[in-house]
């Protein structure tokens, strides 16, 4: 069962991109408007919506740091992969058993707004600019941390168990052709 083990997130990952036009209704305020399933990750469904969301995250994060990024499709297939990952580690997560107590993951929300707190100004500048009170923003992204925090300890567990010796190193090396190797 071990190669099926390694060969499965791959072949999830193939099977959502297989199913990235099925439609589905999403209801938006006071009209109704059509989204896109992109992909389905086991039991995770993954919206279009859900992508241009990350997609418009990234670009504001690249603006706060004085980066331009020009969006391209490459860029959005590429967050893509990056939630599908994300929930074929996290599926990996429920099966190791591996859990974040909230009350980390509460630490981590409190440090990242005391962040945005100190990058706008003050809490009510914060509140205003993400139209929602600290409590709501808070419980916005006790999910989406728990998430990360949950994929970042998986990866953490799994590069523990990796043991590479220097020759193997050295062998993969000598195995690559001298014109492909970085300068």
């Amino acid at each position: 069962t071990q190669p099926m083990n390694k060969a499965y997130p791959i072949l999830l990952s193939f099977l959502a991109l297989i199913l990235m036009s099925l439609p589905v209704q999403a209801q938006q305020a006071s009209n109704s408007t059509v989204d896109k399933i992109v992909a389905v990750v086991n039991d995770h469904i993954i919206l279009k919506s859900e992508v241009d969301e990350q997609v418009q995250q990234y670009m504001m994060q690249m603006q706060q740091q004085n980066q331009q990024v020009p969006f391209g499709e490459d860029m959005w297939y590429a967050l893509l992969q990056n939630i599908v990952d994300q929930n074929i580690m996290l599926d990996q997560a429920r099966r190791d058993s591996v859990e974040v107590p909230l009350q980390q993951v509460d630490q981590e929300i409190d440090r990242r707004i005391t962040q945005y707190v100190q990058q706008v100004g003050s809490e009510e500048e914060l509140e205003k600019q993400m139209g929602k009170s600290l409590i709501q923003i808070k419980a916005d992204l006790r999910q989406n941390f728990r998430e990360q925090m949950t994929v970042q300890r998986l990866q953490q567990q799994k590069r523990e168990e990796v043991q590479i010796t220097r020759p193997e190193v050295r062998e993969y090396f000598e195995n690559i052709p001298e014109d492909s190797l970085p300068t």
